[in-house]
């Protein structure tokens, strides 16, 4: 399994809005995609950033979406992320029932 990251900048004319609008007209095909096991959106108001979190089945499947038209209208409205990746040992969630308040990333000082 993998996890995969990428975060952009918004405009400063986008905000919370207008990404839960983006978001929620696109989940759809994302409902379909080979391999995803979970999705997560990310929105860090005091910088405007957007970020999108994923765990991937394996290698091929997360290459599959970065080469797909869903990953692409990324690119085209937010230039090229960096995408970042990392190997899972494990993973689990709760239920789609519990409905997440905020998340956290940390980085390496390394």
């Amino acid at each position: 399994m993998l996890a995969m990251r990428y975060a952009v900048r918004l405009a400063p004319d986008r905000d919370a809005n207008w990404i839960e609008s983006r978001v929620a007209t696109r989940k759809p095909s994302f409902d379909t995609l080979p391999g995803l096991y979970h999705r997560a959106c990310l929105y860090d108001p005091a910088d405007n950033i957007y970020a999108a979190f994923f765990i991937w089945a394996d290698l091929r499947a997360m290459r599959q979406y970065l080469a797909t038209d869903l990953f692409q209208e990324v690119v085209a409205t937010f230039g090229r992320p960096r995408v970042r990746c990392w190997s899972l040992l494990h993973f689990s969630h709760g239920t789609k029932d519990c409905k997440p308040t905020f998340a956290m990333w940390e980085q390496d000082k390394v």
